[in-house]
């Protein structure tokens, strides 16, 4: 991962809320490499953050994270036993299923799965799953009928090991008989009691608070970056809760130190649960969410809200709690492909307009590169090459991207950093063909995209973010309240969004909040506004809320911009 941007000592100076620059010079503070966007530096004040965002650094402490626990240590046990089917190491729990007497792991087919982290129950195909929530099992409620007897410990442990119900009757073969233990029939059996209640209160809620937490690189080259987002989601959160409680609980932020680096943030992330236990992940910085970070969120159920990220994550697991407001770059690739295809003059369009890419060769770009091939397949077109710029470093070993030339594509596709389109543009110097350039802005950052002299007739250029937005002299207003200035308005702004969203979703969810039904409280909102973006779109089945790019062209001797056009690939629906 590249570092932040040193160049630029003399910072542009710009108007104080100047959004009619088209596209102003990146300047140092960027999250380079995953989230090029350029700061806009008003002027305010030149520090960073002043002496009260460090004492808002540290004010929330991890000690405060251990208040008003609602289960016990034991309920707690149970708790995990219920979710996630696991017992200890020297103890797995194991399940049988059906008529087989093959046994299974438990953490395969945990109660959970089908009696709902509330023990609601649900409908699933033709079979009932019943609610087995305390109120519905241990004592008489509407919804048990007059002659159906409820359970005690002992009727409920055989229901539970041996599948027979308090009428001793055998329960369906859906229903996993599972093989516990003395001790861990016992956890499970008091958590089931809370199963449901005020008490099984989600983790990071008490009475009074909702506990959020972030992770952001607040060491290393990223840590002025880092910073400034934990102090701008410290004051976007002051600001809601000076708006008044969610049934009568306050929001507050931990942040944890991500590193600067994917190694970094895994451990980083097993720290935040085990010693934080939030109730939710917040703007955390994310740039490649690897699938043990991926399946040690959705394992916990903890909601990740507008992870910093172009690289979401989207495995086949139900129910993953992830929220993504940025679109990948595989999404900016598509809308990219489909805008060129689009755009292509009648009278010149081949029959089939040839497509190269250009490389750095890096997991991200990697990841990105089949997306680009399958777009161009729903068009019935191929890629005709590929060049991996990262292997030229000498005039000598340019014979690649002159052989691409010689087949003469009609655009080329760059997917690589500012350094290597630089090498890319030298290599360009002798070539006599034309072409149209197609590059992401999110990698690219927007002062790389001049070549002198270039065959490059066209540049179409993707990017996430519109050019001129509203509401900017207020949210620096808000932001100057709690002495933090407007540098990076989209990642700031990205971060406040955040924190709004959270806010709907607890305010929907009602005042008994569990993860799951804050989960589905998300997933229920629509149009979600961000300003510097279309607005949002969740649904159960779609945890990314914006597919596609802004598109504009660029006339590289004129300097001539289109107007931004959004831009979803053709697959989406």
């Amino acid at each position: 991962m590249q570092v932040v941007r040193q160049a630029h000592h003399e910072r542009k100076k710009v108007n104080k809320f100047n959004t009619n620059t088209v596209l102003p010079e990146p300047v140092e503070g960027q999250l380079t490499g995953v989230l090029q966007v350029p700061l806009h530096y008003p002027n305010r004040c030149n520090a960073l953050v002043k002496a009260i965002v460090v004492w808002m650094l540290l004010v929330v402490t991890i000690t405060a994270a251990h208040a008003d626990q609602a289960l016990t240590a034991k309920e707690l046990l149970g708790r995990r036993i219920y979710r996630a089917g696991e017992g200890d190491s020297l103890n797995p729990i194991r399940a049988t299923l059906g008529l087989s007497a093959d046994t299974v792991s438990a953490s395969a087919f945990p109660c959970a799965n089908c009696h709902g982290l509330e023990g609601e129950g649900k409908q699933e195909g033709g079979l009932n799953v019943p609610a087995i929530a305390s109120k519905y099992v241990f004592t008489e409620s509407q919804v048990n009928r007059p002659q159906k007897q409820t359970y005690d410990e002992s009727t409920l442990a055989r229901a539970i090991t041996k599948g027979i119900s308090s009428e001793n009757r055998s329960l369906s073969m859906a229903m996993p008989r599972y093989g516990l233990s003395e001790y861990q029939t016992q956890v499970l059996l008091a958590y089931l009691r809370r199963l449901g209640t005020a008490s099984d209160i989600a983790p990071g809620v008490t009475v009074s608070e909702v506990r959020l937490a972030t992770l952001l690189p607040l060491t290393g080259p990223l840590a002025e970056t880092g910073k400034l987002l934990h102090a701008t989601l410290e004051s976007c959160i002051a600001e809601m809760n000076r708006q008044g409680s969610i049934y009568g609980r306050k929001l507050i932020l931990t942040a944890l130190d991500s590193g600067s680096t994917a190694e970094e943030t895994l451990p980083a992330a097993r720290r935040l649960i085990s010693e934080i236990r939030p109730f939710a992940l917040v703007s955390g910085y994310l740039p490649e969410i690897s699938p043990a970070l991926y399946e040690l969120f959705v394992h916990e159920r903890m909601p990740v809200i507008a992870p910093l990220t172009f690289e979401p994550k989207e495995a086949p697991i139900a129910d993953a709690p992830f929220f993504y407001f940025l679109p990948g770059y595989a999404d900016q690739s598509r809308a990219l492909v489909d805008y060129w295809l689009d755009h292509i003059p009648q009278g010149s369009r081949s029959s089939k307009p040839k497509l190269a890419i250009v490389y750095g060769h890096t997991k991200s770009n990697r990841d990105t590169m089949p997306t680009i091939h399958a777009q161009m397949q729903r068009h019935h077109l191929n890629v005709m090459a590929e060049v991996d710029i990262s292997s030229i470093t000498q005039k000598t070993d340019l014979n690649s991207i002159e052989s691409l030339m010689n087949g003469q594509p009609d655009a080329v596709l760059f997917l690589g950093s500012a350094g290597e389109f630089e090498t890319f543009g030298h290599s360009l110097e002798k070539s006599q063909h034309k072409f149209i350039l197609l590059a992401l802005l999110a990698m690219l950052g927007t002062d790389a995209l001049t070549i002198p002299e270039s065959p490059i007739t066209k540049m179409m250029l993707a990017t996430p973010f519109k050019q001129n937005y509203g509401g900017l002299e207020l949210f620096a207003d808000r932001l100057e309240q709690f002495s933090v200035d407007l540098q990076s308005p989209v990642l700031q702004r990205i971060a406040c969004s955040a924190v709004n969203f959270v806010g709907e979703g607890l305010k929907i969810s009602g005042k008994n909040v569990s993860q799951n039904n804050f989960v589905r409280a998300l997933e229920a909102i629509n149009n979600f506004p961000v300003e510097i973006m279309p607005p949002l779109q969740f649904d159960p089945k779609n945890g990314q809320g914006l597919r596609g790019a802004y598109i504009y062209t660029k006339d590289p001797k004129s300097g001539d911009l289109s107007k931004l056009e959004w831009v979803t690939p053709m697959d989406v629906f």
